[in-house]
């Protein structure tokens, strides 16, 4: 280490530099902004589909509970022949896997047309990270492997159930006259699970979705309608870090004289665009020991800057052109720095440094304050933020242009391109949008998340439906002499349905309430990802539980109505 590196740096820095380790690791495993933006929401999604999946499980094993209940009598006669429960088990247990990796298969062929979609559209194109749809030999294993393990898991129980028959009874034929029995509990049971997992997964969908409504309507301190931004990158086009200052101000000025430009700047760090740059600062009369937590988010920025994002000039003055080297340094703050460092104070006229080691000089002078406005991306809490004017800079780095126009920004872009090929045919124009496109973009996350979860929230409502129509109908059947000598004895159709809905209700009811205790344990694991929403909203839980409820009722009323219709004649006839 060399001395004079740290010949002004404090005790605590020097300790903390030389405790550090370095760590090298493959580069597919090195750090990633992406990889840290893109972690919980995936773990998320993940979490959401193992509960899709674990309805769908439950609906497979109604089905294979139905199929084995029509084959009873094929199974009791197997079974007096002489043929094993382990043999027969056997043969149920490989219809399910074959009929879950069937499945799997499709769902792989959908899955990777699906991801294709989805990261086409989170993808940026500025970005040098990408994320490959290819689908490696883990992939088709963890797939396959649970689609093997779901199959046997959840045909286990049908085929142990199966293989237990009452002989007699069913080779009577009288199978579809007994009430209730094990096979009835144990669809019951997978229907409470339906609607418990079904009732989880759209509470978190609709805190989700109420969390992207109100960051798209939150107000993010500019105003981003009527303006169009743009990248340029002269280093590409073989400019050196000397030349681009005056290549930036030409372009600004040929911009600001097209028709319908009202306003037009340029900053180093596009706003809300998910990228930031914080350094390290000095404060005039900051506490030596607070040195090391006293940072500010930093841009270099032209003048017109702010008033091309119509920011707010609280206080003082907007940056000139004439403020360049060989001037006085000057900075422009936001209001959070001011409360922070200055509270109470005017900051015009005060200092700041750049950097924290004790003896910083703080040479650096307050010109101007501006109104809090969003830095990295719509969810952040607003942090201390310092501009410098481009002027002012001491090396050459990319810039993204501002362009607030009259009418539709949009309808600029070709112009814009011009103006630029006009410069220099050289100079390459990225990233050319609206700034409320790039809003868009930076809520893309945000929009994945609560897309995809109220799509597996309304498909887990679905197959709750479908779940318990089955049930119901299977229950309907099993019960249709009882239901006729009911209707003979005089219940009309009404004290019929009923008597089906009832059982609706508790069924649902218990589901219910053990969804909202599992909903209310599980949703403050994804507090982080909220904005403006608690993980217990009354609303939306409410809202939830009354949708689902709707839904069931629907779909238990389905087979009651049949029921009510049935002619007791024709059953007794036929029991």
């Amino acid at each position: 280490m060399k001395e004079e590196a740290f010949a002004h740096a404090d005790k605590e820095t020097i300790d903390r530099f030389l405790k550090s380790n370095m760590d090298v690791f493959p580069g597919g495993t090195g750090t990633s902004f992406m990889r840290r933006e893109l972690t919980t929401p995936v773990y998320v999604l993940m979490g959401l589909v193992a509960f899709v999946l674990l309805i769908a499980c439950a609906n497979l094993a109604n089905l294979q509970l139905a199929r084995a209940t029509a084959r009873g009598k094929e199974i009791a006669v197997r079974l007096s022949l002489g043929a094993s429960r382990l043999q027969i088990m056997r043969q149920l247990l490989v219809e399910s896997v074959a009929l879950s990796v069937t499945a799997g298969v499709a769902g792989l062929l959908v899955g990777r047309w699906l991801l294709s979609v989805l990261i086409s559209m989170r993808q940026s194109e500025t970005s040098k990270l990408t994320i490959t749809t290819d689908i490696d030999p883990r992939v088709l294993l963890f797939n396959f492997g649970v689609a093997a393990f779901v199959g046997i898991l959840f045909g286990l129980a049908p085929a142990w159930q199966s293989t237990r028959p009452d002989l007699a009874t069913t080779l009577k034929d009288q199978a579809t006259s007994v009430v209730g029995g094990t096979h009835a509990r144990f669809r019951k049971g997978l229907l409470v699970a339906q609607v418990t997992l079904s009732l989880i997964l759209l509470v978190g969908a609709g805190l989700f979705v109420n969390s992207l409504m109100n960051l798209r309507t939150l107000d993010p301190g500019f105003r981003a309608s009527n303006l169009l931004m743009f990248g340029i990158e002269p280093s590409s086009a073989g400019y050196k870090p000397e030349g681009v200052r005056d290549i930036y101000r030409r372009l600004h000025e040929r911009l600001a004289a097209l028709p319908g430009v009202t306003a037009t700047g340029h900053a180093n760090m596009a706003v809300v665009s998910g990228d930031e740059w914080d350094s390290s600062i000095t404060p005039e009369g900051h506490d030596p020991a607070q040195a090391s937590k006293d940072w500010a988010y930093m841009n270099h920025v032209s003048p017109d800057y702010f008033r091309s994002l119509g920011v707010e000039l609280v206080a003082g003055r907007d940056f000139r052109w004439s403020d360049g080297f060989g001037t006085p340094k000057i900075c422009i703050i936001n209001e959070q720095l001011a409360k922070e460092y200055f509270p109470g104070k005017d900051p015009i006229g005060r200092h700041i440094g750049m950097g924290s080691d004790p003896g910083t000089k703080t040479d650096i002078e307050i010109v101007g304050m501006v109104r809090n406005f969003k830095y990295e991306n719509m969810s952040e809490n607003i942090g201390r933020q310092m501009y410098r004017p481009f002027q002012q800079m001491e090396y050459g780095l990319n810039m993204w242009f501002y362009v607030r126009t009259a009418g539709d920004p949009n309808a600029l872009g070709t112009a814009v391109r011009n103006e630029v090929r006009g410069l220099d045919p050289n100079l390459p124009v990225y990233g050319l949008r609206t700034l409320e496109a790039q809003i868009e973009r930076n809520l893309m996350t945000q929009r994945l998340v609560a897309g995809l979860s109220a799509g597996f929230g309304i498909l887990a409502t679905l197959l709750a439906m479908i779940g318990l129509y089955g049930v119901m109908a299977y229950l309907v059947g099993r019960r249709s002499r009882e239901i006729g000598i009911r209707m003979a004895l005089g219940a009309d159709s009404t004290q019929v349905i009923w008597m089906i809905l009832r059982e609706v209700v508790v069924l649902v009811a218990v589901g219910l309430a053990i969804g909202l205790a599992g909903a209310l344990s599980l949703t403050h694991l994804v507090k982080a990802q909220l904005f403006g929403v608690t993980p217990w909203d009354p609303r939306v839980i409410a809202l939830a539980m009354l949708g689902l409820s709707a839904v069931a009722m629907f779909a238990g009323f389905l087979p009651a109505h049949r029921a009510s219709r049935t002619d007791p004649t024709y059953v007794l006839r036929y029991e």
